[in-house]
């Protein structure tokens, strides 16, 4: 619980509470109060606050849909090999193959290099080989199977790497922050409107007022953008790619 509500907490918290608690004063010095009509602020900044929050949870979905799909494909195709009359020799070199293409897909992951994407490729091009060159021991069938799984294993890799270079749309990233750091300039106005001469407990309760509100806007944008890149490890609700990695016992059968 502790953990959710610290996680949120960074450098641009600190600036929207500063931006808040210096409007706050300087209109109480200054005897500056607004009177406002909320709704407004509702529709340019919390609905597209949250349909980028909705967007990157559903991104975070279709990802752990994808991914189950690339570890599922990976056994299958090692199953494949397994019912076939593959020598001891040839089965070790395809089953390594196959974990390779699972370290270094999830190392991709993990990392910003397109040359990561290149090794998983590469790794696909010689399982495509190895089919090629396997062909005469392996049935009709189990071909057909195995050259399926490989082309649903293809399509997770790049459907992956598309969804880690894609994000929301920087421009509605930047105007949702660009107004909740406008945010305290219309809402301490009106908050203050008729309570300008109020008492001391009074003032307090409304600076705590605004800045809860204040945080809770930019608590949401920081848990939309730690969704941005379920991969990183840097949000609660980030992908734990370790539980669909393949160790030597599961993919030789050791």
């Amino acid at each position: 619980m502790l953990r959710s509500i610290t996680t949120v907490f960074n450098y641009r918290v600190l600036i929207v509470f500063s931006i808040t608690v210096a409007v706050f004063f300087v209109c109480k010095y200054f005897g500056y109060s607004l009177e406002n009509n909320y709704n407004f602020f509702s529709i340019i900044v919390v609905f597209p606050l949250v349909f980028s929050i909705t967007s990157a949870y559903q991104k975070r979905q279709s990802v752990l849909l994808y991914i189950s799909m690339f570890r599922s494909n990976i056994k299958l195709i090692n199953d494949h090999f397994k019912s076939s009359n593959l020598k001891p020799t040839d089965m070790i070199k395809v089953q390594k193959l196959l974990l390779e293409i699972s370290n270094e897909n999830l190392n991709h992951l993990r990392s910003n290099s397109n040359e990561t994407l290149n090794k998983v490729r590469k790794c696909i091009d010689k399982l495509s080989e190895d089919i090629v060159r396997l062909k005469n021991v392996l049935t009709e069938r189990e071909v057909s199977y195995i050259n399926r799984s490989k082309k649903e294993l293809n399509d997770c890799v790049e459907i992956l790497h598309s969804y880690k270079i894609h994000n929301t749309p920087k421009s509605l990233k930047i105007y949702c922050l660009l107004f909740i750091y406008i945010y305290p300039f219309i809402f301490v106005p009106g908050v203050l409107y008729n309570n300008l001469d109020s008492a001391l407990s009074l003032n307090f309760y409304l600076l705590f007022l605004s800045l809860l509100i204040s945080f809770v806007l930019m608590a949401l944008y920081n848990i939309q953008d730690f969704l941005e890149d379920p991969f990183d490890n840097e949000g609660l609700d980030d992908i734990k790619l370790d539980n669909y990695a393949f160790d030597d016992s599961e993919l030789i059968g050791k």
